[in-house]
């Protein structure tokens, strides 16, 4: 369905090739959380109370020549199938997202842009899913204020992030792409600013985010593997943060990644989040894509 999204909105014709690169990762550790803006991507070890990050070079797993090319892709399809202007089955207007003014309030777009981003919370079914989503929805709802139910679209009103700005938060869980066209998926993801959720084939749709748009990925106890959709989120000009759900990275890598059969067994493992490490790592976002969308209107 992409090649053809592709084909029909673009008017190119797509041809596979069995070339391959080989890229490889320089891990560089550092005392303090910092999630990057594009391209750099930050990895966050799962401690309670705390956070370890190690900070990754961009291994290409995927390429454009320049982001800019990515958004081109994007906003080609897009508007090709009509997604920018209307309304998505929860009858938000997708304009909520992205850096766009609009959303500001008075006649001047705030010069320190505070307001805060869409956030989406992508779920998968079978392997690898979040278990416990329902705390994690519900620690988001606490720590960020908002409310909603069914646990598919919460919206709130005057939450106030500081003492110089109060602006809407709207956030959305999507239990799973499972029985979604191609054209209902990358609606979703054009309606968030910032996407959470576990390592998966439903992360193929990165490059449908907004501009300064994020992604942070959690990956089950043993499976390392940061560089595969970090590098497709680098390649379309988002930044990319994984959250790496067990204790000790650098031991777990060495057994589980070590062998076929046992990085094999840990790709399919359920994930369970650290509340108090996923709230602190999602502040870490929301602030440098405040910082993207300055620079964006400056």
């Amino acid at each position: 369905q992409f090649i053809q999204a592709l084909q029909d909105a673009l008017g190119v014709q797509l041809m596979m090739t069995e070339e391959h690169q080989v890229a490889t990762t320089i891990i560089n550790t550092t005392e303090n959380v910092a999630a990057e803006p594009p391209p750099s991507r930050t990895t966050i070890v799962q401690r309670r109370g705390a956070i370890g990050s190690f900070r990754h070079d961009a291994a290409r797993g995927f390429a454009m020549a320049q982001a800019l090319d990515g958004n081109r892709l994007r906003d080609g399809i897009l508007s090709y199938y009509n997604i920018t202007t209307h309304q998505d089955h929860h009858h938000a207007p997708l304009s909520l997202a992205g850096c766009a003014p609009m959303r500001a309030t008075g006649d001047a777009y705030p010069e320190s842009h505070k307001r805060l981003p869409v956030i989406g919370f992508l779920n998968r079914q079978g392997t690898r899913r979040t278990t416990n989503h329902e705390e994690l929805v519900k620690v988001i709802q606490e720590r960020f204020g908002a409310r909603g139910n069914n646990n598919q679209s919460f919206q709130t009103n005057n939450i106030r992030r500081n003492d110089n700005n109060t602006d809407d938060f709207v956030f959305y869980y999507q239990d799973s792409f499972d029985g979604m066209s191609f054209l209902e998926q990358i609606t979703f993801m054009a309606k968030v600013d910032l996407i959470i959720g576990p390592h998966g084939a439903q992360l193929t749709t990165i490059p449908f985010l907004p501009n300064c748009g994020a992604v942070l990925e959690f990956l089950p106890k043993g499976y390392i593997y940061q560089h595969y959709f970090g590098s497709l989120a680098t390649a379309t000009g988002h930044g990319h943060m994984t959250l790496y759900t067990g204790q000790n990275q650098t031991k777990d890598g060495t057994y589980f990644m070590k062998t076929l059969p046992r990085r094999n067994k840990v790709r399919r493992k359920s994930i369970w989040v650290d509340p108090v490490v996923l709230v602190n790592a999602m502040e870490h976002m929301i602030d440098n894509w405040q910082k993207c969308c300055r620079r964006q209107q400056s």
